[in-house]
């Protein structure tokens, strides 16, 4: 993997809400080329928040708010201030350690900020983030419940409910399979999988390669993780 660009400090302005694009960020290079073919597609500005305003939005990170302790982090309930507008934010957490995971989950986001994804129903938008330098966030227009990690071991879950969570997941998968160029999933995790009270699945990151890049770049690592593989990463290793 090619080292991550240094990371660029973002200047807020809390009364107008700095807007600004992931690619402004510096980080992870041109990762959604793929993306940038298509026509029509625009990248969505988001909202750049200091970590103060982050915990504003999650009641201080209480445990009131806390919806789900992940790999990556933690996941919070969230109201927008004078807004009434319910959001999932999400945590980076201390896992994280090495700048090139960071940016990673970053590279997800800039794709789910992209107009071909953000118009899916199965997909989180991202309204906002907060890229440090003591805290690494991400704000989603998304209210959550569980993730379907918890949601798993639920005794209330039934099975048609666990039904439809599980097409409607794959329908999501089968949409960035059949995008033109199309996408191939490395790993979607349970604790990736945010559902609300009516058991829509969003997915909040995955891994994620183009159909042009994988073949010139086979990696053996990619089965080393725990997940949703695509078929075509296990026939080829």
């Amino acid at each position: 993997m090619e080292s991550p660009q240094p990371k660029k400090k973002l200047k807020h302005n809390s009364s107008t809400g700095d807007r600004v694009k992931l690619c402004d960020m510096g980080l992870g290079g041109d990762v959604s080329s793929p993306v940038q073919k298509q026509k029509g597609v625009a990248e969505i500005a988001l909202i750049s928040y200091t970590p103060d305003e982050l915990g504003m939005l999650a009641d201080g990170f209480s445990k009131e708010m806390l919806v789900a302790k992940c790999p990556f982090g933690e996941v919070y309930h969230g109201m927008v201030p004078n807004k009434a507008q319910e959001v999932t934010v999400v945590v980076l957490g201390n896992e994280l350690e090495r700048a090139d995971e960071v940016v990673e989950y970053f590279e997800g986001m800039k794709l789910l900020s992209h107009s071909i994804i953000m118009n899916h129903s199965g997909f989180a938008q991202p309204i906002g983030f907060c890229n440090g330098p003591s805290m690494w966030g991400i704000v989603f227009d998304f209210p959550s419940s569980s993730t379907l990690k918890d949601k798993l071991f639920d005794v209330t879950f039934t099975w048609s409910q666990r039904m439809m969570v599980a097409v409607r997941l794959a329908e999501s998968l089968q949409y960035l399979h059949e995008l033109e160029p199309s996408f191939t999933i490395r790993t979607v995790d349970k604790s990736q999988i945010i559902i609300d009270e009516d058991f829509n699945p969003r997915l909040i990151t995955f891994g994620k390669r183009s159909n042009e890049d994988f073949f010139k770049k086979p990696n053996p690592l990619y089965l080393t993780r725990y997940g949703y593989i695509a078929p075509d990463i296990g026939w080829t290793g």
